[in-house]
């Protein structure tokens, strides 16, 4: 198949095997018993990991650690404001998910190189045309930089309870949120709807906000005139494979050298 062809081929996505990427650094887990039993034999791993990261606590203003970009595959300095939890001596934490950044161009944050990260370890390549969806200028700059095919939507469009997104049927390789999913009260019509615009084979990766202790997830009602929030457990990944996904893994990820700090950093891949 000539290259040119292959910008055609959306029948089909099979990843492959060209994209450059190090191995993502991640325990995957389908269903919560999966997770439990994990922790019984892991859980000294993870309690070590803390200790480790409290051990970085700092009465500076502001954290620095070098590593690599997984990304940008170059050394970096990652960086953070040191404005998170305080403990007992008057050190504090960064708040290591939202404010460790990478020292390249794009000073993408902890989640976001992973959420770019994950795409490249699954294939995602220049030709390709991955779905963005709710992404901030900066986060849609850096997936531009990678696939300049991208195609951002601010949002879903909702019609009597149902949401649509406006992009064609089997017309992306990749779809990609970051803390959206959570906000869409009619959450299974925003799954389906993510499937359908996904070519066969293509991926969906995103992040929420996850509560990892329970089985099913909780709908809170809020404020006056606004939908409710999702706090998401684990029938998420039955609610994908309902969807039309036919897998779908929690992934849980850390990796000193690759700025992946934090305690129970989850994200979420589901195969169309």
């Amino acid at each position: 198949m000539t290259l040119q062809n292959a910008h055609r081929d959306t029948e089909q996505f099979r990843p492959s095997t060209l994209g450059l990427a190090p191995r993502f650094p991640a325990w995957r887990f389908r269903a919560k018993s999966e997770f439990d039993e994990f922790l019984k034999t892991r859980q000294p791993v993870l309690d070590s990991r803390h200790l480790h990261q409290l051990s970085l606590a700092t009465r500076e203003k502001t954290f620095e650690r070098p590593g690599t970009c997984a990304v940008c595959l170059c050394p970096t300095l990652f960086q953070a404001a040191v404005n998170g939890e305080i403990l007992s001596d008057g050190k504090r934490m960064p708040n290591w998910r939202e404010e460790l950044q990478c020292g390249c161009a794009r000073r993408l944050n902890n989640r976001q190189r992973a959420v770019l990260h994950l795409a490249q370890s699954c294939g995602l390549l220049g030709w390709m045309k991955p779905l963005l969806l709710g992404a901030p200028a900066d986060f849609t700059l850096a997936c531009r930089a990678l696939a300049p095919e991208i195609m951002p939507l601010r949002r879903f469009h909702f019609t009597g309870g149902t949401a649509h997104l406006a992009a064609a049927s089997a017309s992306c390789h990749f779809a990609i949120s970051q803390d959206e999913l959570q906000d869409i009260e009619p959450l299974q019509s925003a799954l389906t709807e993510l499937a359908r615009v996904l070519v066969p084979g293509g991926r969906l990766i995103f992040t929420v906000p996850f509560y990892f202790g329970q089985s099913a997830s909780v709908l809170t009602p809020g404020p006056a005139m606004r939908a409710g929030a999702h706090q998401l457990g684990w029938d998420i990944l039955r609610r994908l494979q309902d969807a039309g996904f036919s897998n779908a893994e929690a992934l849980l990820y850390w990796s000193e050298e690759l700025g992946y700090l934090g305690n129970m950093n989850f994200l979420f891949l589901a195969v169309r």
